[in-house]
């Protein structure tokens, strides 16, 4: 059943129950005018949940905002958001999207935390996930309304974008000039085909190398977008059924792009633009390897994601952990729950314990723990904002090949009266236990792990 938000008690005044969600209704409107949304309610697993499509998006700097109105309430919002509201406005008929800044309530911590559990089926049972790129113009936004982009350039990657082919190769014909942004998502649809590829690289060969200068440029700037390198994305897009990329005016199927990178360019290419195309294609195509490998497998260890995805952004740290949740192995579900009551300190000791205990190892001790962002960490807790450096992920590579304890079973004790008992109950040796530092923020009750080793005979 589908509730309808009372606007005169504020925009979340309907306090969400169990796997309620919100949807945003985007009111419609011309490139100019004021961004007026609204808010409905549904429940995910009844009959009354409409079909909408889920945003995937860079955040955004939160001191630089935008005001948009919410259930006809002023909302301050990111310029990022903004500029993504006002490029998916439809001009006749409303919007229906899911979006994190608008469909949940960022200043109650316990809603956020509970949301954020639901992240994962949000974008698996969307009808699609729209990916906001920006538009190359714009990626570190100001206060004020862009010009207009004009209209809405579409790509199906298919028979229907034979007149966008067919003026890409009018223009080709007539270099340099005639070629223009415009011309950019033709580049890509008929590097990825591999009928059309051959007729490209011939053309190109024919006007110059250097005639791909221009499309590789705004290639460039695409890949510049904040969005490549966000924790959330990732996420995101692996779970998504349908993806769909949106760069400005620009609009294709998110398969356009993997074939595109798929593609292989001549080596006859300028080196510059050949770096380009590099970076495109590994970018793409490693968001499309974790794609096949969520399908068949659905998730992976929690301190895998961690690690290889420790290079990405996030703008609140503990969504370092909380952004990979949705897409460990069903067995590690409920290792970590969201709680953004909980400090990053407390998060990053808490997910340490966590590992520890669920895989009985300490192979996440298997790398350098003084390399650490932020003050009031634990010796003995990963900064999980930290990049994973490559000498460790070589050393983890081979750590099945160790083996120092033996047939030695790990017990993790992490609180002094925790050790004791465990001693008490006569479980053979155990390691020593670490002394409480004078204002270490782990003191209480116990000043550090001490990892217990029982003998299993």
């Amino acid at each position: 059943m589908e509730r309808r938000h009372a606007s005169r008690h504020g925009p979340y005044a309907h306090h969400l129950q169990g796997r309620e969600i919100r949807l945003v209704l985007i009111h419609p409107g011309d490139w100019a005018d004021d961004i007026r949304c609204s808010l409905t309610a549904h429940s995910p697993d009844g009959a009354s949940l409409p079909e909408y499509s889920a945003l995937s998006y860079a955040w955004g700097a939160s001191n630089t905002t935008e005001i948009v109105t919410l259930e006809d309430e002023a909302l301050p919002v990111t310029v990022s958001l903004a500029n993504a509201l006002r490029f998916l406005r439809h001009s006749i008929s409303p919007t229906r999207m899911w979006i994190d800044a608008l469909c949940i309530n960022q200043r109650d911590p316990i809603e956020r935390s509970r949301q954020v559990e639901l992240m994962r089926d949000n974008y698996s049972s969307c009808g699609d996930v729209t990916v906001f790129l920006g538009d190359g113009r714009n990626h570190r936004p100001r206060k004020g309304i862009p010009r207009s982009p004009g209209p809405l350039v579409q790509y199906h990657g298919d028979e229907r974008d034979q007149c966008h082919i067919q003026a890409f190769w009018d223009a080709l014909s007539d270099p340099p000039s005639s070629l223009s942004r415009y011309h950019f998502f033709s580049f890509l649809r008929v590097m990825g085909d591999t009928k059309l590829a051959p007729v490209l690289w011939r053309k190109v060969k024919d006007a110059g190398w250097n005639t791909v200068n221009t499309l590789v440029e705004e290639l460039r700037m695409m890949m510049l977008s904040p969005w490549w390198q966000r924790v959330w994305v990732v996420q995101e897009m692996i779970v998504s059924a349908t993806a769909i990329v949106r760069y400005g005016a620009f609009q294709a199927p998110w398969r356009m792009l993997v074939s595109a990178a798929s593609a292989h360019p001549p080596s006859m290419l300028p080196q510059e633009s050949a770096k380009v195309l590099d970076h495109f294609a590994r970018q793409v195509q490693t968001f499309e390897h974790l794609r096949d490998e969520w399908r068949a497998a659905g998730g992976a260890p929690l301190l895998t994601l961690l690690q290889d995805f420790s290079a990405r952004r996030s703008s609140d740290e503990r969504d370092k952990v909380y952004a990979l949740l949705g897409i460990v192995t069903p067995k590690q579900r409920t290792l970590v729950r969201p709680d953004y009551l909980a400090s990053v300190p407390e998060v990053y000791r808490d997910t340490t314990i966590s590992l520890i205990r669920h895989s009985k190892a300490l192979n996440l001790w298997g790398g350098d723990l003084t390399r650490k962002n932020r003050m009031g960490l634990q010796s003995y807790v990963p900064d999980w904002s930290a990049v994973y450096q490559e000498a460790d992920r070589r050393r983890a590579q081979v750590e099945g090949a160790y083996n120092a304890c033996g047939s030695w079973k790990l017990q993790l004790i992490t609180s002094q009266n925790e050790y004791w008992r465990f001693v008490r109950q006569g479980h053979g040796t155990a390691a020593k236990v670490a002394r409480v530092v004078p204002g270490d923020p782990a003191a209480t009750p116990f000043g550090g792990l001490a990892p217990g080793l029982q003998d299993p005979h």
